[in-house]
């Protein structure tokens, strides 16, 4: 047998539950050095160059990676760590902090009354370069209240570094913060800053039977106490244990030098092995350290692979099974029979067993003579199945009456080479056959009958081109069109578009004061439509949707049209949901592809899933994304204005005024340069100093995040995302923006965007073509000034 080289080394001398020091000196320079290799090689091949990179000012270097990679320590046990999963996260105390960053933005979340610890990190004797650190500082109750959606929690998270939660409300964040913080590495980290009772210097057990008052459950330490606390907690390594065999500890970073790195090392694996694993190093099988894209590397491998001694079985010894009286039973060999007898004699109580023994060895008889019985009339029946009877020969020989037509379809559960294969008596001809198939054909698209439709008719492709022509003559779409001081709005043209696409005629429908001297001879140029309606009449000038929907309504049963089509503006959203309830339909909203007459495509999850619907509605009302629809002329048409149906119902809403602010800027919607604004600008007048100029220089329109129109910056027409409005422009800045997923929902579709954030680790840069690194106070006024000078 060959030599074996050994993947770890022990230490030389004293206990080998111990880290040999070289071996994880040369492990953490090894991993560190190969993270970087590996940074600049692939740096070096990109197509694109990264601008994003997270370097210390410390580590400038040329040879400093672009991205600082977490390494993990990955420790791995001989039975689970611990026995159901603890959500609390634990600390150790690592000589090398993790949280580096000179903008490091903390959260701190404590027991109510908030107040009493927005004064603690107020007050003189709390260290003023930690008290910078702290950007939130939020009570339980504002918490709960504040963040009670998927989205704010999500919100939440991208916009700090660190979470720090008050240790007494720790687990009731469990519920509050769900799985967005606690499948993260976000998870809130405990911190003991309540005040503790001594007497004579000693802590005073409280009583859990006395009730407390309010005052007295909410008292806070002293400011220095909890800076000491807290400074404490972002020195520490978080370890989140669950019932397995593994954990991995975040121990660093790849801009550590290896000998920090193998400092924190010894320090996570010692907090391990005394407070965390139980039987502390005699559970370890091995210790593992890996970047977040690399190998796992050993540094500390178990001689035994078994806890204890009892855990080892000698070969030979493992008890067998028997099976007596129906039941399955354990063999006890000659030495436990003995065991278990002087058992027995020394419990009296449990004598009555002791016979229990010879009526064993009688039913062990019985059933051994069962068996051989049953196992001779097995062999019989086998041997009687080998040469089967005369009668059953001939009846053998019978012929197979044939199936008077060819069977449609194979089974689903049937190969489908293997079942098209089969050729069965004289086929029906096509028409007979057709029937059953159409019955049948619609179920193929959520099944397996899709794959087999185009193997049994081959012309089925030629018959639904027949058939769709068809039926695009049979579809009529009315293209419902917003219309404001006489007209047309442009994001109204993706209506058109869309009803393009569906085929069949298409009518434009607008309603308002002389309309038809003004937009319903605009909407007339448009090429590609068929006719326009027009209603004249004042109470529809302003599009209000309570007086507007029993007017469509009208007009589309009268028109007896199979479609709607509205764009996904403020006015196709409020409208036609009214619309479809008032023809008992239902509605498919922000469509963004079309796939045939009733099968459209839009996005659900903010973006984050396409959903195909279907629906089987007689008339189809639908709203459509402006950025997915595009492309209408709009000239070179000549359709004729007619006067639509006008039901002069009540008035439900009066319109009394509007104040308007006129701006030469291009609409939002549709503007090819967006520069918006975020949370991250403070207050509205940072908003209009540090945003407007650059707007203005660039020629762009203004928009801005939910955050920043939510706090009072910005109109809440300026605002960009799911709730908002959806743009696509060709350039879209956006400054002070985390990139909140309903955010990115919204511009998500633009073809350039660059973002300018303080954060390199903001969710915006994940999406963004051209990412800034820096205080955008500072970058933000630079750049306007750059672009006015080259003008």
């Amino acid at each position: 047998m060959g030599s074996s080289t050994a993947l770890t080394t022990k230490a030389t001398s004293g206990t080998p539950y111990q880290l040999d020091k070289s071996q994880v000196s040369r492990a953490s320079a090894a991993l560190l050095r190969h993270i970087k290799t590996t940074q600049l090689e692939r740096e070096k091949n990109a197509t694109k160059k990264t601008l994003i990179g997270d370097n210390d000012e410390e580590s400038d270097g040329e040879q400093a990676p672009l991205n600082n990679e977490a390494v993990w320590l990955v420790l791995t046990t001989k039975k689970h760590v611990v026995d159901k999963n603890r959500l609390k996260p634990g600390k150790i105390l690592i000589p090398h902090s993790l949280n580096t960053k000179s903008s490091l933005s903390v959260c701190l979340i404590t027991a109510d009354p908030q107040r009493a610890v927005k004064n603690i990190v107020a007050d003189p004797s709390f260290p003023q370069p930690l008290a910078e650190s702290i950007d939130r500082v939020i009570g339980y109750t504002k918490l709960k209240a504040r963040y009670n959606s998927f989205e704010k929690c999500r919100q939440l998270l991208a916009e700090h570094d660190v979470f720090l939660a008050d240790d007494r409300i720790i687990m009731r964040l469990v519920q509050t913060l769900g799985k967005t913080f606690y499948k993260s590495s976000k998870r809130p980290i405990p911190v003991r800053i309540a005040a503790i009772e001594k007497v004579d210097g000693k802590r005073v057990k409280k009583d859990d039977k006395t009730k407390r008052s309010k005052d007295e459950g909410s008292a806070f330490a002293a400011p220095n106490i909890v800076a000491r606390e807290i400074e404490r907690a972002l020195h520490c390594a978080p370890v989140q244990l669950a019932p397995a065999t593994t954990a991995a500890i975040r121990i660093g970073a790849s801009n550590f030098t290896a000998e920090q790195l193998a400092e924190n090392i010894d320090a996570v694996v010692t907090g391990l092995t005394e407070k965390y694993v139980t039987k502390g190093w005699r559970n370890l099988k091995a210790i593992h350290i890996k970047g977040a894209n690399t190998m796992a590397m050993p540094i500390w491998l178990a001689s035994e692979l078994w806890l204890e001694d009892e855990d080892v079985v000698e070969e030979g010894a493992e008890e067998t099974k028997a099976v007596a009286g129906g039941k399955k039973r354990k063999q006890i060999s000659a030495g436990d029979e003995e065991k278990q007898q002087q058992q027995q004699l020394e419990a009296p109580k449990k004598a009555k067993k002791a016979k229990a023994t010879e009526e064993d060895n009688e039913d062990a008889v019985t059933l051994a003579a069962r068996k051989e019985k049953l196992q001779k009339q097995k062999a019989k029946a086998l041997e009687d199945g080998a040469a089967p009877t005369k009668t059953e020969a001939g009846a053998g020989k019978k012929k197979r009456k044939a199936f008077p037509f060819p069977i449609p379809l194979p089974p689903p559960f049937l190969p489908l080479s293997l079942s098209l294969s089969v050729s069965l008596s004289p086929p029906l001809p096509t028409h007979s056959i057709n029937p059953i198939l159409h019955k049948m054909l619609p179920l193929a698209r959520n099944s397996v009958l899709r794959a087999a439709r185009a193997q049994i008719l081959p012309s089925t492709r030629t018959t639904t081109a027949l058939s769709s022509a068809a039926l695009a003559r049979l579809l009529s779409t009315l293209a419902v069109l917003e219309q404001r001081d006489g007209k047309i709005q442009p994001s109204s043209l993706s209506a058109i578009a869309a009803a393009q696409k569906l085929g069949g005629p298409i009518t434009a429908f607008v309603a308002g004061a002389n309309v038809k001297a003004t937009s319903a001879a605009e909407a007339a140029q448009i090429k590609g439509l068929d006719k326009v309606v027009a209603v004249e009449n004042e109470a529809y000038e302003k599009g209000l949707p309570e007086n507007y929907a029993p007017l469509l309504v009208e007009n589309i049963q009268k028109g007896e049209y199979t479609h709607v089509v509205a764009g996904h503006s403020a006015f196709g959203k409020s409208l036609l949901p009214r619309v479809a309830a008032l023809l008992d339909v239902q509605q498919v909203s922000d469509i963004t592809g079309i796939e045939s007459e009733d099968t459209f495509v839009r996005p659900i999850y903010a973006g984050n899933a396409i959903l195909t619907v279907q629906s089987s509605d007689p008339i189809k009302i639908l709203t459509v994304r402006g950025t997915s629809f595009q492309g209408v002329e709009t000239s070179g048409g000549a359709a004729p204005v007619e006067d639509g149906s006008d039901p002069k119902a009540a008035l439900q809403t009066e319109w009394v005024s509007e104040e308007l602010a006129k701006s030469e800027r291009p609409d939002l919607a549709t503007a090819q340069r967006v520069v918006s604004g975020g949370r991250g600008l403070k207050s509205k007048e940072e908003f209009d100093r540090v945003i407007v100029p650059l707007a203005d220089t660039l020629g762009a329109a203004i928009g801005a995040s939910r955050a920043a129109v939510d706090s009072g910056f910005a109109d809440n027409s300026l605002q960009v995302g799911q709730t908002g409005k959806n743009v696509a422009p060709q350039l879209y800045l956006c400054a002070g923006i985390s990139g909140a997923i309903q955010h990115l929902a919204g511009m998500k579709d633009s073809k350039v965007i660059a973002a300018i954030n303080k954060d390199a680790d903001a969710p915006i840069f994940q999406v963004a073509d051209v990412g800034l690194v820096g205080d955008l106070f500072e970058k933000v006024p630079e750049l306007t000034e750059k672009l006015k000078s080259q003008a």
